[in-house]
Order: C-alpha cells, then sequence, then structure tokens
C-alpha cells in the first residue's frame, strides 16, 4: 500500500469518523428542573394548670354574742405550660430531560448542468436528485437528468 492510499484511507476513516459521531449526537436536548420548596412551623402549647385552693374560715364568737366570720383564701396553684416547636423544611426536586434526534430520512434537490456540446452553444440539462438516510449518517440517492442521464449516489451526512 502506498503512502498516497494510506493517506486516503486515514482521510476516508477520518471523515466517515466525524459524520457518525456527529449523527449520534441528539437535535435538541431540553432539560426541565422544577423545585418545589416548602416551610412549616408548628406550634403547640399544652398549659396544664392545677387548682389548689386553701380556704380558712375562723369563726370568732365575742361574749357579747357577736359573731365575728373571717374567710382567708389561699391559693396555691401551680402552672405548668409546655411549648412544643416543629420546623419542617421540605424540598421537592423533579427534573425531566427531552431528547430529540434528527428524524428527517428523506432529502429532494433540483438540479442544473451545463453541458457544452460545443464551445460556441452551451446546453443546460435540468434534473432532481432524491436521497433516502438508510442507516446513521449513510445516504443512499439516485438522480435524472432531462438528457437522459441517471446516476446514483452513496453519501454521509455530518
Amino acid at each position: 500500500m502506498s503512502t498516497k492510499h494510506a493517506v486516503i484511507s486515514i482521510c476516508i476513516a477520518a471523515v466517515i469518523g466525524v459524520a457518525i459521531g456527529r449523527f449520534s449526537l441528539p437535535a435538541k436536548v431540553v432539560t426541565k428542573t422544577e423545585t418545589v420548596e416548602v416551610d412549616k412551623k408548628l406550634s403547640q402549647t399544652d398549659s396544664n394548670k392545677q387548682d389548689h385552693k386553701i380556704v380558712t374560715i375562723v369563726e370568732t364568737k365575742k361574749p357579747d354574742g357577736t359573731v365575728t366570720k373571717t374567710t382567708t383564701i389561699k391559693d396555691d396553684s401551680t402552672q405548668q405550660s409546655n411549648t412544643k416547636i416543629s420546623e419542617q423544611d421540605n424540598k421537592d426536586s423533579k427534573s425531566s430531560k427531552e431528547v430529540t434526534y434528527n428524524t428527517q430520512r428523506w432529502s429532494i434537490s433540483a438540479l442544473a448542468v451545463d453541458r457544452p456540446a460545443n464551445v460556441s452553444s452551451a446546453e443546460i440539462a435540468y434534473g432532481a436528485h432524491v436521497q433516502y438516510r438508510i442507516l446513521g449518517p449513510f445516504t443512499v440517492g439516485g438522480m435524472v437528468l432531462t438528457d437522459k442521464t441517471v446516476g446514483v449516489s452513496l453519501g454521509i451526512t455530518f
């Protein structure tokens, strides 16, 4: 194998590698992240009061017959208060990724070819070229011109 054939083979391999790599990349990637944050504070107070009263009634009878009543109320109540504070932080995050690949399979082209029959007058042939993507970036196609020229093509998209 000559140096010329080796360079051409390396160039063809590089073009095919670039085309395959480019085709394998998605055409469009959409990443959507939705974050919901909730802060809750809950406070609960329990009050517990125990009533405890001491009532003292003193009745005093005097010799002249008068009665004196003295009432003493002593409040010996206790009160307990318990407070609970709860804090709750919730973070909910959803992430979705949408990947869209290129899905166009057909390609149609218009052709115009200048075919000089002789130097003094030129004739233009018109035609169409159709391509179909067969596998990855590789295409196969065909062409037809008005001067009854027919051809096929193999291609690579990158």
